[in-house]
């Protein structure tokens, strides 16, 4: 069983309820997770957890990666943490930080901005170790989006799929 030391909430059902782990790229001892309560950081192999939601429209959300060669770099996708677990307000933004979550961006270039109440799950986004670093996102709602410039900008790739539980990537 994993524990969370330093991760407190108020119901004991959700204090463990890890979503994903993220590894820094030349720092095992860094390691970042999307929790039931907020994204947290740990500086030394989870002994201490420290928080770095602030600046996140949402605590919530299911899928974290981190870039495979620059420590720090990770992306995150916020959920509304009601029923139905959407991208806030319908807007689909994927969250940049450089910075080993002290703060984030928005990343929305050619990602839907109205009506957009899409779901992702914990494995639904990856990235694929090019140069510059490719990252995809697919959703419940069956669209498949990717970016080739470390998510700065967005394309869809298939916009008709079934519900996406998972996305890999690979550089062949």
């Amino acid at each position: 069983m994993l524990e969370l030391m330093g991760i407190v909430d108020h119901d004991p059902d959700q204090d463990k309820c890890v979503h994903k782990v993220a590894v820094d790229a030349n720092d095992p001892a860094v390691q970042y997770i999307q929790h039931h309560t907020g994204v947290f950081r740990t500086l030394d192999h989870g002994r201490v957890w420290e928080e770095i939601s602030k600046g996140l429209p949402e605590q919530f959300g299911f899928p974290i990666v981190s870039h495979p060669r620059k420590s720090g770099h990770i992306w995150v996708i916020p959920n509304s943490s009601g029923e139905f677990r959407t991208s806030s307000s319908g807007a689909f933004r994927v969250f940049k930080s450089e910075t080993g979550g002290d703060d984030w961006r928005a990343l929305t270039k050619g990602l839907p901005q109205e009506n957009a109440y899409f779901s992702t799950l914990r494995e639904s986004m990856a990235v694929d170790g090019a140069d510059p670093l490719g990252v995809y996102v697919g959703t419940k709602n069956g669209i498949l989006f990717g970016s080739s410039d470390e998510g700065e900008t967005w394309r869809t790739i298939a916009p008709s799929l079934p519900p996406i539980l998972s996305v890999e990537a690979v550089v062949v």
